[in-house]
């Protein structure tokens, strides 16, 4: 059995929830088969199963037969948050481009569909590591300029938004 560390989880990119030290110290994590998890909470047990995983700090998850996706922030990261450290920044977006080479892994979008700021939107493989690209505004996939598998240069547009 883990005992978790305090962690900041944002799910979805709309709700949050924070599970502080204290919290975290009544939060029991237990390791079943393969990627599935058992969680204890407040004497209450829950089903984690882990779907993807897009980085060490970013999964997509089901709980009870929901599936979200998480991103998690360690105290270091709440801390420069808490500070007004973090670069913000909201603009209207009319592309995407890659921000490096690389090779799509994933397009986790497609035509039509509506996107929110720091939804996920492509996973590019660069350096052997995965980078998920996200949406740094919100607007609505026009065209997708790219496949699965597909190699990208540094600067080139993978999406067009309207």
């Amino acid at each position: 059995m883990t005992k978790l560390a305090g962690i900041k989880a944002i799910v979805n990119n709309e709700n949050e929830f924070i599970i502080s030290e204290e919290e975290a110290s009544g939060l029991n994590l237990i390791k079943l088969e393969g990627n599935t998890y058992h969680i204890i909470r407040n004497n209450i047990g829950y089903i984690l199963e882990v779907l993807e995983k897009y980085s060490n700090k970013s999964y997509k998850i089901r709980i009870q037969n929901r599936v979200y996706t998480v991103n998690l922030q360690d105290s270091f990261e709440q801390n420069i948050e808490k500070l007004g450290l973090a670069i913000k920044t909201q603009q209207k977006l009319s592309e995407i481009k890659a921000p490096m080479p690389g090779t799509v892994l994933e397009v986790m979008v497609i035509e039509g569909q509506a996107i929110q700021k720091g939804d996920a939107l492509v996973i590019l493989e660069a350096m052997k590591m995965e980078n998920i690209i996200k949406a740094s505004g919100d607007g609505i996939i026009e065209t997708i300029n790219i496949i699965k598998g597909s190699s990208v240069d540094k600067n080139q547009i993978m999406l067009k938004l309207k």
